[in-house]
């Protein structure tokens, strides 16, 4: 049963604690991240991915949301799929790009409302995603009653890595499940869970449904929903991970993950 102790003196508590060490990692991430909030949009993955949700919501902004497609027009961006000649006049699919859920290009047109169509405007939401990271793994893992010391090694060994550096702080998916799995392990460990603790996971189990099975419709003229059976097979893995979740399951994920990296067999 999950249960909250305060301090027997009735003070606020000491003033250092795993939270406090836990929000200072977060915070040094975003300060380490900051230098880059105004770098040039270039040839790599950041500047590839930010840029296409730039033009989807500096489009969003100027022609409204029916005229871009609710967020999914690139113009004058063309893709290169559609083989349009130097010149030529593109068709609307070749400057729609609805591949990819939603969710991000929601959050960037809500940023760039508010902070312009700035690289500021651009990073905003991702940053702050980027280090929330940390507090929602931090509340995952005290959660399943894992001690301060080992929780505060591993989201610092997770926020020291090369990949969390350049990749946590583009997109929001890996914030949002993190932040679930924790809402989910609360709900699944308290006797009586309040009701904002419950409409909070509901909130968030909708956000992670927007960005993992929601595609927008007929290239940008209307959106549409839809679950396909991969996401439904998914959904049932991470059902199935959340309900029997222990050190010896991971372990066992990892082992096979290595035997198909190594041997290619069960690979999709």
């Amino acid at each position: 049963m999950l249960s909250m102790q305060l301090p027997r003196s009735g003070a606020a508590g000491p003033l250092w604690s795993g939270w406090t060490a836990a929000v200072l990692i977060a915070l040094a991430v975003l300060a380490v991240w900051l230098p880059d909030l105004d770098l040039p949009l270039g040839d790599s993955d950041d500047g590839r991915i930010l840029a296409r949700f730039g033009l989807q919501a500096r489009n969003f902004w100027e022609l409204g949301a029916a005229e871009s497609g609710y967020g999914a027009l690139i113009e004058p961006y063309i893709r290169a799929e559609y083989g349009v000649p130097p010149g030529g006049a593109p068709s609307r699919a070749a400057v729609t790009y609805a591949h990819h859920p939603p969710l991000q290009t929601f959050l960037t047109i809500l940023s760039v409302g508010l902070f312009g169509d700035t690289l500021l405007g651009l990073r905003a939401a991702g940053f702050l995603m980027g280090a929330a990271s940390v507090l929602f793994m931090a509340a995952l893992l005290r959660i399943r009653g894992i001690g301060w010391g080992p929780v505060l090694l591993a989201v610092g060994s997770m926020a020291a890595t090369g990949f969390y550096f350049v990749y946590g702080r583009i997109g929001v998916g890996f914030s949002l499940i993190v932040a679930l799995a924790a809402a989910a392990a609360y709900l699944r460990e308290a006797s009586s869970p309040p009701r904002y603790a419950a409409a909070g996971a509901a909130a968030l189990a909708t956000a992670a449904w927007l960005l993992n099975s929601t595609d927008l419709g007929e290239l940008g003229s209307r959106a549409a929903f839809r679950i396909d059976a991969d996401t439904i097979e998914k959904l049932t893995y991470d059902l199935y991970y959340l309900k029997h979740m222990s050190p010896w399951l991971d372990l066992e994920i990892l082992g096979r993950s290595c035997w198909t990296v190594l041997s290619g067999f069960g690979a999709r």
